[in-house]
């Protein structure tokens, strides 16, 4: 396949794989390589998506293919994944998420997801491939773990953990993905 698994520290994976919007934007492209990748994994198991990310694959084909062709690619891939609705937990892990890393919203609901189901995150987006991140992630991009060319956003150093806000309270403690996690299981909406 050609994809490169990052392992990070902080997860183990139950074998089960959170699609990102990535590869399923690219398969729509035609991306032969991301399309291979993805019948290979529809041949092993019905992989999860978040919701949010669905809906970053609707608006992406809308935009460029119309009502038409985004209408068939979300109920297609409606019928291909499990859809994951964020409960009050996972979106406010995603929010947290947010605050710590250089990551679009739907990317944190892509990790929040993967974290909640054990999961490897299956993406080409470099905002979820950097090094030291607390999720597994597969690398889908043709060439992935060869040298490649250094991004934009990782020339700005706009990739991994943000620095602790300035404006933040000095003795506030930093809160770790972990210590999020039992804080919300013990924090319920009623």
């Amino acid at each position: 396949m050609g994809a490169r698994a990052h392992a990070s520290h902080g997860m183990t994976s139950t074998g089960k794989v959170v699609l990102d919007s990535w590869p399923v934007i690219e398969a729509a492209r035609g991306s032969r390589h991301v399309i291979s990748a993805i019948g290979s994994l529809l041949t092993e198991q019905t992989p999860v998506m978040s919701a949010v990310n669905y809906a970053e694959v609707y608006n992406a084909v809308l935009v460029v293919e119309g009502i038409i062709e985004a209408r068939d690619t979300a109920g297609l891939l409606k019928q291909t994944v499990e859809l994951d609705l964020p409960d009050y937990e996972r979106i406010m892990q995603a929010a947290h998420l947010k605050s710590l890393y250089y990551l679009a919203l739907g990317d944190c609901f892509a990790v929040a997801t993967a974290l909640h189901h054990e999961a490897e995150i299956w993406t080409g987006d470099a905002e979820l491939l950097f090094d030291g991140s607390p999720w597994q992630v597969r690398d889908l991009r043709p060439g992935a773990g060869q040298n490649r060319p250094i991004t934009r956003k990782e020339r700005a150093r706009k990739i991994g953990r943000r620095p602790r806000s300035t404006k933040r309270p000095a003795n506030e403690p930093e809160i770790e993905i972990d210590d999020l996690m039992r804080f919300l299981d013990g924090f319920h909406v009623n």
